[in-house]
Parts: structure tokens; sequence; C-alpha cells
């Protein structure tokens, strides 16, 4: 997969079919409600930066960069309605979403 520009691709989290209720308990979410409307950000694991991707963030007075960032490993946080979603059908039909480096909003873990 070739990557240009101010492009990021990250592969989001599955979605959650439960939920914890009001007194801790599990909560079954049917697909009917699973609309994600009310929720303005989503968390996935980076892949992959274009070459001119400006990710830059400060964790703990450190600077992090794209070139900081672990393919496979890096969490973050992007802003849910951004980009392009893409399914691959090869293989396992993994998911990845293409955006642009504005929309990713923070660096999760390292």
């Amino acid at each position: 997969m070739l990557v240009e520009g101010h492009r990021v691709v990250v592969i989001p989290d599955p979605e959650e079919d439960m939920s914890s209720g009001r007194s801790g308990e599990k909560v079954h979410i049917p697909d009917t409600a699973k609309d994600r409307a009310w929720r303005s950000e989503t968390i996935g694991t980076f892949h992959q930066a274009g070459p001119l991707a400006d990710l830059a963030f400060k964790i703990d007075g450190e600077m992090i960069t794209a070139e900081d960032l672990v393919p496979g490993k890096t969490r973050l946080l992007f802003v849910q309605y951004c980009g392009v979603i893409y399914k691959e059908h090869k293989k396992d039909g993994q998911t990845f979403w293409f955006m642009n480096d504005q929309d990713v909003l923070s660096v999760l873990e390292l």
C-alpha cells in the first residue's frame, strides 16, 4: 500500500456490542441502535503515514512526530466522520481509514 501526501492510514477498532449500564452490568446494544452519530471521535491503530503528514504531539514534555509512530502498535484518537473507508477483500478483509493528518486528534499509546 502506497500512501501519498498528508494522508494517514488507520485500522479502526471494532465496534463493541456491549456497554456498561448504570449499575455496572453489561447491556447488549442491538444492531439497529449501533448508529455512532452521538460520538464525534473514534480510536484505531496507526498503520502508515504519507511523507508530508504533519503529526506532531507533545507527550510528557517530549515531541512525538510521525517517525515515532509504530505501525500496528501506536493507538490514535481521530475524528469519526473523516476520510475514506477502504475494506480490503483479500486475505482477512481488513478495514483501513485513509484520512488527512489534521483529522488525528491525539496519540493515546506509543
